[in-house]
């Protein structure tokens, strides 16, 4: 599976409009001049656009050699039997992965929208001027593309277009030629706050080859300087510090080698408190996967959305598996067990629908937080709840008028009371 550049593109584009429909009308996952399998797994027509799926491809057209009217093969060198209209089996594995993903299409729809907290520059300056400029950046893309996080790009034009100051950090590595525009637009994203790792021989040159007498200053952010080699640990390390803890840890022994990765997982929390994991494995042979919600590992069930079968953490995934699992602790009890009536009823929001501020009325002597979110799972507000009977109001003057959930919860996301509310300006 060319899975590193087909998904680096989807990555990429995403960056450049994030709230665009991503629709590929020329889709070649199945078959292309270059490749054409007679005996092509149903596993791998499942993993190629699950996965892509989660980087962002919204709507797609597969591209497909068909036999002749007279139902013989084309005469051509590269059409074989391989193609999805001669393999029922391809064809049925296809279907019933769409249809699994618009069942679940607001759990995947909180995947693709998930933060992009590392971000790697791409110069087009750099990729002109010197050999092998996108194979250093996919090396980088790939040493962090199994970490769990969502990666991004950022570009001149990116940066200086889009609202920059929520990104925790701009990875560069292995760019020496810039132009000063580009220059000019790192040196906003520090003006606004932002973090910047970089090895030491980027950034260091004109498109033409010259030295940059410009260079960049911290300003109201920082600037990490560290040798190539860690800049993988140094911007994970980084990015956890700043609260971008994975929702569900992923361990993964490989039979491939020691410390090999070949899972690639994302991990999100739904409205309703589900914690929610899709892992592909995108390695040659099986690996053994162990899971862990903080530092909780041992007391956990492991729910297969996609088959309802239950998992025992330590579980095997196949090379092209797939798997869409619901992860919760066996200690915590479900929200009407738990969270204990004098809670629940400690709890009031006023007025529901509203028009431009709410309140919640607390009651009780727990401590307690919030957080508001959209439909699409964005937190939009989040905190602490005062105690005793204090009425705290919520602004909503610039919010659009629709549901949104507030969801109230004690300690670590545990026992999570969820409120729809709406907002009705008129």
């Amino acid at each position: 599976m060319e899975w590193l550049g087909a998904m680096m593109i989807y990555d990429f584009m995403n960056s450049i409009k994030p709230n665009a429909i991503n629709y590929n009308s020329e889709a070649h996952f199945l078959t292309h001049v270059r490749f054409t399998d007679s005996f092509l797994p149903p596993s791998y027509a499942r993993a190629s656009h699950w996965l892509a799926t989660l980087h962002g491809l919204d709507a797609t057209t597969n591209w497909v050699w068909l036999r002749d009217k007279d139902g013989s093969y084309k005469n051509e060198t590269f059409i074989h039997a391989g193609t999805i209209a001669q393999q029922p089996g391809i064809l049925n594995e296809l279907h019933a992965t769409i249809m699994d993903l618009n069942s679940y299409g607001e759990e995947i729809s909180l995947l693709q929208e998930m933060e992009t907290p590392i971000r790697i520059f791409y110069s087009e300056t750099s990729a002109i001027n010197k050999a092998k400029h996108m194979d250093q950046i996919s090396a980088l893309y790939e040493s962090l593309y199994f970490e769990g996080y969502r990666l991004g790009f950022a570009t001149e034009n990116i940066i200086k277009n889009q609202n920059n100051r929520d990104w925790e950090t701009i990875v560069i590595s292995n760019t020496p030629f810039v132009t000063t525009t580009e220059l000019d637009a790192l040196q906003l994203y520090l003006n606004n706050g932002g973090t910047i790792i970089m090895d030491a021989i980027s950034l260091k040159k004109d498109e033409y080859g010259n030295d940059h007498t410009q260079t960049l200053t911290a300003s109201a952010g920082s600037i990490i300087r560290v040798n190539r080699s860690q800049i993988k640990n140094r911007a994970l390390n980084f990015v956890k510090n700043k609260g971008h803890q994975t929702i569900i840890e992923v361990k993964e022994e490989n039979t491939a080698s020691d410390n090999f990765k070949g899972v690639v997982h994302r991990s999100t929390q739904t409205v309703e408190g589900k914690n929610i994991i899709s892992l592909v494995n995108l390695g040659l042979t099986n690996a053994t996967i162990n899971l862990s919600l903080g530092t909780e590992s041992d007391n956990l069930e492991i729910k297969n959305l996609l088959t309802g079968v239950s998992l025992t953490n330590g579980f095997s995934i196949e090379s092209e598996q797939v798997l869409f699992l619901e992860v919760s602790s066996k200690s915590v009890l479900s929200i009407d067990d738990k969270v204990t009536n004098s809670v629940k009823n400690a709890i009031k929001v006023y007025p529901n629908p509203f028009s431009n501020r709410f309140f919640i009325s607390v009651n009780t002597p727990q401590e307690l937080h919030y957080e508001i979110y959209n439909i699409t799972g964005k937190i939009l507000k989040k905190g602490t709840l005062n105690k005793n009977d204090l009425d705290q109001p919520f602004v909503f003057n610039n919010a659009a008028n629709g549901i949104y959930f507030l969801s109230i919860y004690t300690n670590n996301k545990k026992n999570n009371q969820i409120i729809k509310i709406c907002k009705n300006s008129f």
